[in-house]
């Protein structure tokens, strides 16, 4: 399970004084309100955790509350749920684009359940503020969380640390997480998968994405496999979320050649 802003009782009471005990001022009264959140945000980051003020397993076993912990992520649920998702998110949009004011409530969304930020109105509506705040890894971490992923994925506000945590799962063999990377030459992509490519001309590859220094990267959903080609949605795409096609060989693997060069990861939410 996890805890976070608008719950209360006595789970809330507990994380408040593990927080007190750990040298915070916090009230301990039950209830997972604003104040609570800053001060779960504040210690997620001095202990170098995603800073989304919502306390799951990570959160909770650096703060010594071992009974916080998700129940079992079902993979196919996950990934049907996700699918589910970005379809109506792209129906939502349509031709609408980010700087649109009915938009504003949509991206907020976004960025609060999926990392845990706010962003402003003002800011939002700015193609100049727009243009230099991405939000593409904050749409797919959106994606998981109401998914259902729990704390198995590693949201973030950028692609690469999730690819990389993915690509470390599968290193070590780590059957708890479900999120696996896979080189693009290794596994078709099914629906559900993210599919990873390189951008603006980073030189992320599935070799180098866990080491610094930072690569631009982007990840789209999977939402339907065909012969030669798969159809992806994405956010940030033409400014929304938005719709594209991928090119695949008759085996289903992704064709690397020309624009389709930067491929180089499937993410995949897999049973073990």
């Amino acid at each position: 399970m996890t805890v976070r802003r608008g719950d209360r009782g006595e789970q809330v009471k507990r994380i408040q004084q593990a927080l007190k005990d750990a040298g915070f001022d916090i009230v301990v009264d039950g209830d997972f309100g604003k104040q609570t959140e800053a001060v779960v945000k504040e210690f997620q980051r001095q202990k170098g955790l995603v800073v989304d003020g919502i306390v799951g397993n990570q959160t909770g076993a650096a703060l010594g509350i071992l009974e916080i912990a998700d129940a079992t992520v079902d993979p196919d649920a996950v990934k049907q749920e996700a699918v589910r998702l970005a379809k109506r998110e792209l129906a939502k949009w349509s031709d609408r684009v980010e700087t649109d004011s009915e938009m504003t409530p949509v991206l907020q969304d976004y960025y609060q359940t999926g990392v845990g930020e706010s962003a402003s109105a003002e800011d939002l509506q700015n193609s100049t503020w727009q243009a230099s705040h991405p939000w593409s890894a904050r749409f797919i971490s959106w994606l998981m969380r109401r998914a259902g992923a729990g704390e198995t994925f590693a949201y973030s506000r950028a692609h690469k640390p999730y690819i990389a945590a993915a690509k470390r799962n599968r290193e070590r063999g780590d059957t708890n997480n479900p999120f696996w990377a896979f080189r693009v030459s290794e596994i078709a992509p099914e629906v559900g998968d993210l599919v990873c490519t390189a951008r603006s001309g980073s030189g992320a590859t599935y070799d180098n994405i866990d080491s610094q220094p930072f690569r631009a990267t982007h990840c789209d959903i999977v939402v339907d496999v065909e012969p030669n080609r798969l159809t992806v949605i994405g956010g940030n795409v033409g400014n929304r979320v938005g719709q594209k096609f991928v090119s695949t060989h008759e085996d289903g693997l992704l064709d690397q050649s020309g624009d389709q060069s930067g491929y180089f990861a499937v993410v995949r939410v897999q049973s073990q």
